[in-house]
């Protein structure tokens, strides 16, 4: 029988490639998005104080229009790299994240600076995160920054704003789809893909025109999270019966979700 593949609709991680590997699950990896970053002056200019020279809000919170920003909210690997690029955070901070890997990146720069947090929240989707902050106002009265991308989905801004939590919000990088992604698609060979794995819904949609006439209509089809999996399943549900939800953003959720029996996720 034909060893069939998995397709990886993601910035190539080698952690992923090497534990589907070892379980004989070889792997293709596609890259779907561009983030663009965002300079340090763009997205935080509302927290500038109105001096001659911007004061950063890192550099001396409590000087930024009276505001004191206390804590930090990260969703993604390309805000933890907009915390690192721009020293970010401050001993003290609060910091919030979905993902274990964001954490330990974020936590492995303030280290390298000297940088000692005050609390740590670790979730595995951002729905989860939304929960520990609103259960964490019983003990801390935060003030939260949260750094996201323009097309990052709004269920930690509705939570929290719906739980009268103190938030703003900055944009730190840009997501475009990338150029050359529909060119990619075309040189697959489909017959040889078993499975496609989705890391965000702009992936599954940005993918859906090729992928939609192009797969097998047995191809088993994994989502990271439930938003991923509510775009997924809009796009290709009326066709494939085999949909997926990773249990955890990690190489290990994405092999327990493949190897696992097939079975309907509603």
């Amino acid at each position: 029988m034909k060893k069939l593949s998995a397709l990886l609709l993601h910035d190539a991680d080698p952690k992923y490639d090497t534990l589907l590997d070892d379980n004989d699950i070889s792997t293709i990896n596609i890259s779907v998005l561009e983030p663009q970053p965002i300079h340090a002056e763009e997205a935080l200019r509302s927290f500038y104080a109105p001096l001659p020279v911007p004061l950063r809000i890192w550099q001396d919170p409590d000087k930024i229009q009276g505001i004191d920003i206390s804590g930090f909210i990260v969703t993604s690997k390309h805000a933890a790299s907009f915390i690192a690029a721009n020293r970010l955070c401050f001993t003290g901070s609060h910091l919030a994240v979905v993902g274990k890997a964001t954490s330990e990146k974020i936590l492995a720069d303030l280290a390298s600076r000297g940088v000692f947090i005050g609390g740590l929240l670790v979730a595995k989707n951002a729905e989860e995160l939304a929960d520990q902050i609103i259960e964490m106002r019983k003990i801390y009265r935060t003030k939260w920054l949260y750094l996201r991308g323009d097309k990052s989905l709004r269920t930690i801004s509705t939570r929290l704003t719906e739980a009268n939590i103190w938030l703003e919000e900055a944009v730190c990088y840009r997501t475009a789809r990338r150029k050359d992604l529909e060119e990619r698609l075309s040189e697959l060979d489909y017959s040889s893909i078993g499975s496609v794995v989705f890391f965000s819904p702009s992936g599954a949609r940005y993918t859906a025109e090729t992928l939609a006439i192009e797969m097998h209509p047995c191809t088993t089809l994994v989502s990271f999270g439930k938003s991923t999996h509510e775009t997924v399943q809009s796009l290709y549900g009326l066709f494939y019966s085999d949909l997926r939800v990773c249990d955890e953003p990690t190489p290990q959720g994405v092999l327990s979700a493949l190897t696992s029996p097939a079975f309907p996720v509603g």
